[in-house]
């Protein structure tokens, strides 16, 4: 009962060495889109808040990383 969600949409799978090539030199930087990393007990709220119509609190990705045992 595991679920993994994994994958990309929008950019063919061809084109990934050279996105890839990017991030190594610097030219991308996707950790600049990455607000907050929480633990796996605090990914329930962080998921709840993205359906508050009030407004999201954190603009940049959240990453759920849960621990390793």
């Amino acid at each position: 009962y595991e679920l993994d969600i994994l994958g990309s949409h929008g950019m063919a799978a061809v084109d990934y060495p050279k996105m890839l090539a990017m991030i190594e030199s610097g030219v991308l930087r996707p950790d600049l889109l990455v607000e907050r990393t929480v633990g796996l007990a605090d990914g329930i709220t962080a998921l709840r808040a993205m359906g508050d119509p009030t407004g999201a609190t954190t603009r940049g990705i959240t990453i759920i990383d849960p621990p390793m045992l």
